[in-house]
């Protein structure tokens, strides 16, 4: 690496013994054959494949714990068949007012290069395991869309094969969800600032009850904190799912990872009747209910806010 602005650069000389022979080096072999495109990029799914292979394996422990965390995050009869494992989970996971319910759509932020980074390559195959659980389901996937400003063609490219439309604009967080449709926010290892954008774009009674959001368990933030970004008052008012770390060397990929849930909301309009009575409507648990101004937005984020990471 050369210092910008500097006259002076290190030089290196290389020092022998006139006295001692130097030895012929065999130049080492190069067994690497330069792939083309279309090589590469089967190769790459190759990889994610097989990643996901491993995620799914039920006969180890990994494919094990994987498989209960998605019957217990998104409950449902499978393929038509009850089984006895989403019996066992269904008092224990997650239901939306009208009762359990699959995301139809999902936004992915924040993934990583997915054509060359382990991590991002497993949490990729992590995430089409939780749409093949959908499909399972409902009979029907999910509408995909994903945003991260490091990838490249190829990185897309990949992303297409798998069914995952790239979004072309930088939102910063800030991406909007139906009220209308349910739908998963997969944000693996985001800033807080990122969270805290999307959140405040979503700040209504309709959309924060459509929202599954799987990220960094946002209760481990200072829950200490005055209740003054939607982050802080979210955390303290989840119901969570948390994610299986998985073993050396890939424990980076999930781990702290949760799949979270405001608890039970109806998208009813605050009227001008009693506090009581506009609560009510809202139909949040005692916990949060205490709090009338819950839904009451703090102030926008600026680009102070904002970390050097911008999705």
């Amino acid at each position: 690496m050369q210092d910008a602005g500097q006259g002076e650069r290190f030089v290196y000389t290389k020092l022998s013994n006139p006295q001692r022979k130097q030895k012929k080096r065999r130049q080492p072999r190069s067994g690497a054959v330069e792939l083309t495109k279309a090589e590469l990029l089967e190769r790459r799914i190759e990889i994610v494949e097989s990643k996901k292979q491993w995620l799914s394996d039920e006969a180890t422990r990994v494919g094990k714990s994987i498989r209960a965390f998605l019957q217990k995050a998104f409950p449902g009869t499978e393929q038509g068949v009850k089984t006895d494992d989403d019996d066992a989970s269904s008092s224990d996971s997650f239901h939306t007012a009208e009762g359990p319910s699959s995301p139809t759509e999902v936004l992915c932020l924040g993934l990583g290069s997915v054509k060359d980074s382990r991590p991002a390559q497993l949490q990729l195959a992590f995430l089409l395991l939780i749409v093949d659980r959908f499909l399972a389901i409902t009979g029907q996937g999910a509408l995909m869309q994903a945003y991260d400003p490091i990838w490249d063609a190829e990185d897309k490219e990949l992303l297409a094969h798998f069914g995952i439309k790239s979004l072309s604009s930088n939102e910063r967080g800030a991406y909007p969800i139906s009220k209308d449709i349910p739908t998963l926010v997969y944000m693996p290892h985001c800033t807080q600032s990122l969270y805290e954008a999307l959140l405040q774009t979503n700040w209504t009674p309709a959309q924060i009850g459509k929202l599954s959001l799987l990220s960094n368990d946002l209760s481990r933030y200072d829950r200490n904190a005055e209740e003054s970004s939607c982050t802080t008052r979210f955390a303290r008012h989840i119901e969570k799912i948390d994610v299986p770390t998985l073993p050396s060397p890939n424990n980076d990929a999930l781990n702290d990872l949760a799949l979270q849930r405001l608890v039970s909301v109806q998208p009813a309009a605050p009227s001008s009747s009693s506090l009581t009575d506009t609560l009510g409507r809202l139909s949040l648990n005692s916990t949060v209910a205490k709090h009338h101004d819950f839904w009451t937005l703090p102030h926008p984020l600026t680009d102070k806010d904002h970390d050097s990471e911008v999705i």
